[in-house]
């Protein structure tokens, strides 16, 4: 029988398992040696786990990171290739044009002018895009060279880079003499004149009544600095205009195909590298 205004006693708490450093302690001044290799066992164990679920952590997001740094290299490299091969496609028909016109300086009989106009107007006209290098510069600078498994492709980035950088500052020099070249040609010729050479009267009468800014008047007209094929083609100066830029149109297309050849190949080897780590 309970006694009016007695309070019952409640559930006692439940009993806390002592820290494990206690334990251990604890077991240590009992002598309980098989309690304390025990206890340790799962002090290692835990440390050992710990390390293993970091590195595991650190390892995916590793891996992730190179996922994201080979597919912007391969869209840098697939853009360096596409853009090389279309300056390639336009510097030989420069190359053409520029044989052509050095071909008639020898052949029996002279070319019409408007032929001679569209062969040297057409020998300079030319692009030199330089390769996307923004990511395989990034991964170099950041030092994150390690992030890529691929052991060719991790060797052959930085070299690519490299070698980019210096065919990039060659072919400058030849683009300047190209251009310095065909400066000298602009002087020793009416390129204006031999340009309308090759559009019909109607054409030019077109553009001028559209555009008060065009260089050609509509309607009748006069040549204010008459010439021949015989004129140009007895030109010292031009000829050794035209036999500069189509040396430096030649370098300049060699490197056009270098750069398209070294982005494919490099390109290859992020592929590789893009199936062997998903």
């Amino acid at each position: 029988m309970t006694t009016p205004g007695a309070t019952r006693p409640g559930p006692e708490p439940p009993t806390r398992r002592p820290f494990l450093f206690a334990r251990l302690a604890d077991a240590v001044r009992r002598q309980d040696w098989a309690v304390v290799l025990i206890e340790i066992a799962v002090v290692v164990l835990g440390v050992v786990i710990g390390f293993q679920v970091t590195a595991w952590g650190q390892g995916r997001a590793d891996r992730a990171k190179e996922q994201v740094y080979l597919r912007q290299l391969a869209g840098d490299l697939r853009e360096t290739a596409t853009e090389a091969e279309r300056a390639s496609e336009r510097q030989r028909a420069v190359n053409r044009n520029v044989a052509l016109a050095l071909r008639a300086y020898r052949t029996p009989e002279r070319p019409p002018l408007d032929s001679l106009s569209v062969w040297i107007g057409g020998s300079y006209n030319f692009r030199s895009p330089a390769p996307v290098l923004g990511t395989a510069q990034g991964i170099v600078s950041a030092g994150d060279l390690s992030l890529l498994s691929d052991d060719s492709l991790r060797a052959a980035l930085p070299a690519y880079v490299e070698r980019s950088r210096e065919r990039q500052a060659f072919v400058q020099v030849s683009v300047d003499l190209y251009g310095a070249a065909f400066a000298d040609l602009i002087r020793a010729t009416d390129v204006l004149e031999m340009y309308f050479l090759r559009l019909d009267p109607s054409s030019v009468d077109s553009l001028a009544e559209a555009d008060a800014a065009f260089p050609y008047p509509a309607g009748p007209r006069r040549t204010p600095f008459p010439t021949s094929a015989e004129a140009v083609l007895s030109d010292p100066e031009i000829y050794g205009s035209l036999v500069t830029a189509g040396t430096m149109s030649t370098v300049v297309l060699e490197y056009q195909t270098q750069v398209a050849e070294d982005a494919a190949e490099m390109l290859r080897l992020v592929e590789r590298a893009r199936g062997e780590s998903e």
